[in-house]
């Protein structure tokens, strides 16, 4: 029944979402015009045609070679099938792991309201999104690790722990060519697999240790495949075994694991903060998985089952990941729906709370671990930032140059220019853009970017900078300065507020245009690689 409700909901976005291809006849090409799902179509497309050439696959290789067996059935809906197919066998995977736990009956129900209970969420499953093959890997691995786990006291042949663990390696393996970042997010499945199996190989009984053996060999093995696989297309596409992806991200964006207190702060508490947009961050719009996943890390405290332990040090692991990427930022969390990066998280998260919530297994030890983790909810939903200024001795501007000196020593983080005008749309507005400080060039989405309301536009530097002379070079989309324009400078730091206090009623972003990306594209390509890019 569960499936059936899944199927139903799946078709029925896809039969009326706007963007999916031919759903409007005024921009045809749908999400293909966006530029994510525009560069997977691309790559299926040549895949199509054995076109191995670097410029034509710019993302991991197999999530478009999926859409690509299935092109000639529909060149414009080539993963219809393979989202609907992955979707399924996800639902199928989570509820495998809590049926026991839960029962077949709440086990559906919380793995639904995971996926789809908010629409938002449920939407991150029809579009083409290599998440989604990326969360079907990760609910795969738990299953195999919770399957191990209860196997491994067993006298079944050593064919049966082989068979797991040669799965489970394929399973990890896979995420490097599908999303190379969530490799991370797979360690902690993993390293508890392998701390297992090296416990029995090196125990003192034979069949226990023939079985560790053999699954050492088999996991191995297992995770070659998908490793060779990609090692082989990158060098048949680009002539190196490690390829071209993961580099021009990490060249061209970077990962900064100092912002990860920012960028969580931003992305799950309070969005408005630095980067001016209400209504985009966890608290705001998905208030209920966002208490379910922090309470899913805290009960990590809990070393059974092992599956939940593990699953819980993911989503940890899988938070600091993205948090210290540096275009992870709260006006794509879901203008742009980068929250599909987190969207295996939540029917898993909404597991574990309701297992430890049962009656029957709420005891002492339970209680205070919810209480705990009920503080936890509070203390980081009051968390705020204070802003500290930093005095400007000159302010001037020309065109769209703008150059302020600055009173030193500081720790500048943001510069809002307070009266010019500039569209709220961050990607568009760091297009063609420089900013240097104290004459060193600063690189547009590493090192700074642009954000803007209807009162100012604000440079957020990736880091806090001790900066005297600072110049800035603005988009063709702001308006000069004009008479009357000022500057701010300003530093930035965390204290505590009250719970929620400023989670304020505002109108919901506008969103972007039904079909069509919302940013100059072309431009931020050869800024930043995508729109919304995915490591």
């Amino acid at each position: 029944m569960a499936l059936v409700v899944l199927f139903c909901l799946y078709q029925y976005r896809y039969l009326t979402y706007p963007p999916v291809p031919g759903n409007n006849a005024q921009y045809p090409l749908g999400w293909w015009g966006w530029i994510d799902q525009g560069l997977y179509w691309k790559s299926a497309k040549a895949f199509a045609v054995l076109d191995l050439r670097p410029a034509s696959h710019f993302y991991p290789p197999l999530y478009p070679l999926f859409g690509a067996l299935f092109l000639p059935i529909s060149e414009m809906h080539p993963f219809y099938l393979v989202n609907l197919a992955l979707m399924a066998g996800f639902f199928l995977l989570v509820f495998r792991l809590f049926r026991p736990h839960l029962g077949p009956a709440a086990a559906a129900l919380f793995t639904l309201a995971g996926m789809v209970g908010y629409p938002i969420i449920g939407l991150q499953w029809v579009v083409p999104w290599t998440s989604t093959l990326g969360a079907f890997l990760l609910a795969a691995a738990l299953v195999l690790l919770d399957r191990f786990d209860r196997l491994r006291h067993s006298s079944l042949p050593a064919s049966t722990f082989a068979t797991n663990a040669i799965l489970f390696g394929i399973v990890v393996g896979t995420q490097i060519p599908v999303r190379t970042a969530d490799f991370a997010t797979t360690a902690p499945a993993a390293i508890a697999y392998a701390s297992l199996v090296v416990a029995m190989a090196v125990g003192n009984e034979p069949d226990a240790r023939r079985n560790g053996i053999v699954s050492i060999g088999a996991g191995a093995a297992g995770f070659a495949l998908p490793v060779l696989f990609f090692a082989t297309f990158n060098y048949l596409s680009a002539g190196t075994l490690a390829g071209t992806y993961f580099q021009a991200v990490a060249g061209g964006i970077g990962f900064d694991i100092f912002q990860v207190p920012e960028r969580l702060f931003s992305l799950l508490v309070a969005s408005q903060v630095y980067f001016l947009e209400f209504n985009a961050d966890w608290i705001s719009v998905i208030p209920i998985l966002f208490i379910a996943v922090v309470l899913a890390i805290v009960l990590i405290v809990f070393p059974e089952p092992l599956f939940m332990r593990v699953a819980g040090l993911m989503m940890a692991v899988h938070l600091i990941v993205y948090a210290s990427y540096r275009d992870s930022v709260p006006t794509g969390m879901f203008r742009y729906f980068n929250v599909h990066y987190y969207k295996w998280m939540f029917p898993i998260a909404l597991g574990i709370v309701a297992y430890r919530l049962k009656p029957s297994a709420f005891g002492r030890r339970e209680a205070i671990t919810v209480a705990t983790g009920a503080l936890i909810v509070l203390l980081v939903a009051s968390v705020t930032a204070q802003r500290r200024d930093v005095p400007i001795l000159a302010s001037t501007s020309e065109d769209r140059t703008v150059r302020l000196d600055v009173q030193q020593p500081n720790a500048i983080q943001i510069i809002d220019l307070v009266g010019v005008k500039a569209p709220p749309e961050s990607n568009a507005i760091t297009v063609e853009t420089s900013a240097t400080i104290d004459g060193r060039r600063l690189f547009p989405v590493r090192d700074y970017r642009f954000v803007a309301n209807e009162k100012l536009v604000r440079l957020i530097l990736g880091s806090p900078q001790n900066a005297g002379s600072v110049e800035i070079h603005l988009s063709k989309y702001v308006e000069p300065p004009k008479p009357g324009w000022t500057a701010r400078a300003s530093s930035m730091s965390f204290r505590l507020g009250l719970p929620f206090a400023q989670q304020r009623t505002r109108p919901f972003p506008a969103p972007r245009s039904p079909c069509r990306p919302a940013a100059p594209t072309e431009g931020y390509l050869s800024l930043a690689f995508s729109t919304v890019i995915e490591p």
